[in-house]
């Protein structure tokens, strides 16, 4: 826990709980610190066990302080009396449902979102924004966009949170190595990370367009269809240095298989019309 905090032992020893967990007010590692307190508080009143059903924790990255991961916990407060009846210590349970909270949710955004392509009530480009905000949800302070590669060049296609600025600006950019995350991953056919868009030489040529709109990092997965070709590109942006968790990895890569299921569902379904319009002439 000491290292999670970014404190020092000495700034713990001799402090209740409630005051250990100030130590570091420019990193609030835990979100709504005031039902901790409440719940706390409550144990000691009551003489009753307290619990919280639902508690979020950013863990920041010890190396640069910034946050690296999040992690949804259930606390349960429980009161150890004394001989007198007094609360002399507080055993503090913690059951970790992050995981299953995260999976349950990514599993109902998929069939919610295939659900919604398969009726044909909205085009490509509402089922996109959807899913991609739902995706920015799931991770926060992810920003992701699908881009359509079209004659080596790529163009917007779905990027709800993307400003309309950044999008006019790189919307006809030629593919190739070097041309930003995206531009690189659908010209390679390979994942593109890139954790530090300051540094990474990918980014060389774009690096004041992302500076002016303060990206760090950019991962980007081309998607290819069942042929072996690049139809589009899809994007997670970031405003601060990162690499992909676990779980990130594990959305991206089935958000990949969904988009290219997406994509060549309706590229048949446009076939199929123009086939239909051709056998009435």
């Amino acid at each position: 826990m000491l290292k999670n905090t970014l404190s020092k032992e000495e700034d713990w020893i001799g402090k209740n709980i409630l005051e250990a967990f100030n130590v570091n007010p420019a990193h609030p590692y835990i979100e709504d610190k005031s039902a901790l307190k409440i719940s706390l508080e409550t144990v000691l009143i009551t003489k009753q066990a307290h619990k919280i059903n639902t508690h979020r924790y950013v863990i920041p990255n010890i190396e640069i302080g910034i946050s690296s991961d999040e992690r949804f916990v259930e606390i349960e407060n429980i009161p150890i009396l004394n001989d007198k009846n007094e609360v002399e210590y507080i055993l503090q349970t913690i059951v970790d449902f992050t995981e299953n909270k995260y999976l349950n949710e990514l599993e109902t955004l998929e069939r919610e979102i295939l659900e919604l392509n398969a009726t044909g009530k909205s085009n490509i480009t509402e089922v996109f924004k959807l899913y991609l905000s739902g995706i920015e949800q799931l991770h926060t302070g992810m920003i992701c966009s699908i881009l359509q590669v079209t004659d080596n060049r790529i163009y917007n296609l779905a990027s709800p949170s993307l400003p309309h600025e950044y999008l006019d600006i790189i919307s006809g950019m030629e593919i190739g190595e070097n041309e930003g995350s995206c531009g690189t991953a659908a010209y390679t056919k390979k994942v593109v990370i890139v954790s530090n868009i300051d540094t990474d030489i990918r980014w060389l040529k774009y690096r004041d367009i992302a500076e002016q709109f303060k990206f760090k990092a950019c991962w980007s997965t081309p998607i290819i269809d069942s042929h072996g070709d690049v139809i589009a590109t899809f994007a997670n942006y970031y405003k601060e240095h990162k690499s992909p968790s676990t779980r990130e990895e594990n959305t991206i890569k089935r958000a990949g298989h969904l988009i290219q299921i997406i994509l060549e569902a309706n590229y048949k379904k446009k076939q199929l019309k123009e086939s239909e319009k051709n056998s009435e002439r």
